[in-house]
């Protein structure tokens, strides 16, 4: 997502709304400016209702009143913000049906995971898997220092970086197995979906491992 998109919408919109109600460029703008800020981080996670409050928030904090074009102002902002948001995220609850995990935290964490398995940083990779983890050579890897030292010598082949490369992070292929990136060189799930615990993404398979030449 691109997050300075969603700022500088809702931002413009509250500044409107200062503008407006004739106020300097001293705090109380600082004011609405923080609070317009802080905002679009959030409304992945918030109702509209809860952003429209978070708004009207922003224009209490400021000593202002929540009367005509003020609040016309402010609304016109948030429902910006909610729509940009939307066209760069997606559907919001195009996970649900195998994570608990908000789109965007899953896809940021994918894409972080993408990274990690192209630079071959297999410290970062270690921590994200569910041991044990079986290879395609037979092995079962017990832990993070048993999977560093597993991929010490080994390497990805041409075709699974290719597929890695295009891979989007954007909406997923997934099923009743987990997410999947690539063509099927990482499979994640959430071993926590439908229960009261915090989601938690974890690699279930790993493949395009080939030794190294």
């Amino acid at each position: 997502m691109k997050k300075k998109k969603l700022i500088s919408v809702t931002l413009a919109g509250m500044l409107l709304a200062a503008v407006l109600a004739g106020c300097s460029e001293g705090d109380t703008l600082g004011d609405i400016a923080k609070e317009a800020v802080n905002a679009p981080k959030e409304v992945g996670n918030m109702s509209k209702e809860d952003i429209e409050n978070k708004a009207k928030e922003a224009l209490d904090t400021a000593g202002l009143s929540e009367g005509g074009a003020i609040v016309d102002a402010a609304g016109a902002a948030v429902d910006n913000a909610k729509e940009a948001f939307t066209a760069e995220v997606g559907d919001l609850a195009y996970y649900v049906a195998v994570t608990a995990m908000d789109k965007l935290n899953l896809e940021t964490t994918c894409s972080k995971l993408k990274k990690a398995y192209l630079d071959e940083d297999w410290v970062a990779i270690s921590d994200k898997i569910r041991y044990p983890l079986n290879m395609a050579d037979g092995t079962v890897i017990n832990g993070p220092e048993e999977f560093i030292n597993y991929m010490a010598d080994k390497t990805i082949a041409p075709e699974d970086k290719a597929q890695m490369e295009a891979e989007s992070c954007h909406d997923m292929f997934f099923n009743g197995s987990g997410i999947c990136f690539g063509s099927g060189q990482i499979w994640m799930n959430d071993a926590s979906y439908m229960t009261d615990e915090e989601p938690k993404l974890e690699i279930i398979s790993l493949s395009g491992i080939v030794p190294k030449e």
